[in-house]
Formats: C-alpha cells, structure tokens, sequence
C-alpha cells in the first residue's frame, strides 16, 4: 500500500471492547504513518479521554457495553457536552446492513467501515476524512458532518437547499 500522506502529526484515538481488533487497528495505523494512538475500550472511557487527549480522529466500533459507540458519537457532537464536537469518527460495525448505515449516517459518523476491515478501505477513510472534510449541518434535529457524500450541485429539483 502506497502512502501518499504524513500521519506523523495525527492523534488518533481508537474505541472498541475486543483487545484484538485494537491490536489490528494499533498496527495498521502505525504501518500507516500514525504515531500518536490512544485506546479505550467504551464509549464513557473514550468520552474521558478524548476530554484530555484531544485526538484529530477518533475510530470506534458501534458494539460495546456499557457505553456504545452510537451513544459515543452522540456525546461527541453535543455541542454543550464537548471540547470538540467537529471531530471527524470512522465508526466501525460487523453490521452491513443499508439501514444500520443510514442510521450511523443520521447519528453524526464521518466514515462508515464495516468489518472484517483491511489496511486499504481504513486508509480510504482517513484519506477521506483529510482530503474531502464534510462541511457541518446545525439544525433544529441535528448536528454533524452532512450526509450527502457526493451531492449534485446541478439539481434544480423543487427540493433543492439554497446556498
């Protein structure tokens, strides 16, 4: 895998509950360039870290216990609760399913990965994440990086958002 991109300076920090997949994600980030790792193993421990750490990206898996990744997430962008509610989070999840994606989509993730995950799609995603940053929506139902990926700016349906 060629890397294109210096991740020497990225604080990442990885959440999930299996001490092996953080062990893959551990040493596929470093084969990636990134030096600075934190870990936890839930949601409220990644919630008390992140508050000190102050990670760049946050990856973390959907199924965890007692706090899960869905409820991570939530806490990462209420804007009353947290340091930095703009940052980006791959989220992780053995679930694939179209709705289980939406659903991680309209919670607030920035990349969605499902497992088992490989060296290639985990660096798409950090490279996404750098190079194609999501523009933030505030609105009255919710906060978080916009869900259209690759909308079409020359729709001129009747439903199309003024600029």
């Amino acid at each position: 895998m060629a890397r294109n991109h210096d991740f020497s300076e990225l604080k990442v920090l990885l959440v999930d509950d299996n001490y092996f997949m953080v062990q893959l994600l551990t040493h596929m980030m470093h084969a990636m360039g990134v030096r600075q790792i934190a870990t936890a193993h839930d949601g409220e421990s990644a919630f008390d870290i992140f508050e000190d750490y102050a990670p760049g990206l946050i990856v973390s898996d959907w199924d965890m216990k007692p706090v899960n990744g869905e409820q991570l997430v939530r806490m990462l962008r209420d804007r009353d609760l947290s340091p930095d509610p703009y940052v980006p989070v791959i989220m992780l999840s053995g679930f694939s399913e179209v709705s289980r994606v939406m659903a991680a989509r309209d919670f607030g993730v920035t990349e969605f990965l499902v497992k088992p995950i490989s060296a290639k799609r985990l660096y798409q995603r950090l490279v996404n994440v750098i190079e194609r940053p999501r523009p933030f929506v505030d609105a009255t139902q919710y906060f978080g990086p916009c869900r259209r990926r690759d909308a079409a700016n020359d729709f001129a349906g009747d439903e199309r958002r003024s600029a």
